[in-house]
């Protein structure tokens, strides 16, 4: 089980993460031309790929975002959704109202 102290240290960051995404996807969905769509592309990438790394070095983070109650195989793509460009953004709103209830508790 994650402490709270853990699991506010990973909502911080888990925030941060979200927010840093923000505009980067309002850019890549609606950018004016295809260069800020590009750029803002990247650059969530870049703030997907510093999220990826961060689960990685926390499982229980990742078995908290993946779900419990799933098999390795179910987990594997849920993660695999969840750190997608198309999905991040309502992913990430999701897990992070997950963590609040948590919290809260």
């Amino acid at each position: 089980m994650i402490t709270k102290e853990a699991l506010k240290v990973h909502y911080d960051f888990l925030k941060k993460s979200y927010n840093d995404c923000l505009e980067p996807d309002r850019n890549y969905r609606n950018g004016k031309n295809a260069k800020i769509r590009k750029a803002g592309y990247e650059d969530l990438k870049i703030v997907l790929m510093r999220v990826e790394s961060y689960v990685q070095q926390h499982y229980d983070l990742y078995d908290l975002i993946t779900g419990n109650e799933g098999t390795d195989f179910q987990k594997s793509i849920f993660w695999d959704e969840f750190i997608s460009v198309q999905y991040f953004k309502r992913d990430m709103y999701d897990a992070l109202k997950k963590i609040e209830g948590m919290l809260i508790e």
